[in-house]
């Protein structure tokens, strides 16, 4: 396997975007911006303020989009391991969902699993479901009646305090689910 020192991959992805969630800082790297702005888009409350002071980041991930990087190919890269992907038009799905879930596996302060959460009168309600079940219709339908809104996609359970915390990303709402 070809292993490249840090600063040569920062030097062939420039893009980055710094994101805290919870206990776990994240730097996702890219040739392409368009990874880092989906990131950037999809979590901008949990982005770190680039005046903070730049700490080292628990994990890098890094997307190279162009085949003129060493493999040749796209490829993501996690701890040293690289993916390389075949088919250029699955890249931005397969990183995405690669990225999340193992950011969601390396979070220790809150149990986070698959579900849309709301409140009502300070209680939250967890709506757990596989996708294309329905969660963000029904999240949706509840936001109508008054519910308030936590997430539609991660239900963020406190393991000190045991209660349910918002897991804000921005809605992915499928063209199916407007019409309802």
């Amino acid at each position: 396997m070809l292993k490249i020192d840090p600063p040569r991959l920062r030097e062939l992805a420039p893009q980055y975007v710094r994101l805290r969630f919870f206990d776990l800082q994240v730097s996702i790297r890219s040739d392409s911006s368009a990874h880092t702005d989906l990131f950037a888009r999809m979590y901008r409350r949990f982005q770190i303020d680039e005046s903070s002071p730049p700490t080292p980041p628990a994990i890098e991930y890094v997307v190279l989009t162009r085949p003129d990087n060493p493999w040749g190919k796209p490829v993501m890269i996690l701890d040293g391991d690289v993916w390389p992907l075949s088919d250029p038009r699955l890249l931005e799905g397969y990183t995405y969902e690669s990225i999340i879930n193992d950011v969601t596996s390396r979070v220790r302060s809150h149990f986070l699993i698959h579900a849309g959460v709301i409140s009502y009168t300070g209680q939250g309600i967890i709506l757990a479901a596989d996708s294309t079940h329905g969660k963000t219709t029904l999240v949706l339908a509840l936001l109508r009646r008054g519910f308030r809104f936590l997430s539609d996609e991660m239900a963020a359970l406190g393991r000190t305090d045991r209660r349910v915390h918002p897991f804000p990303r921005s809605l992915r709402i499928r063209p199916a689910t407007l019409k309802m």
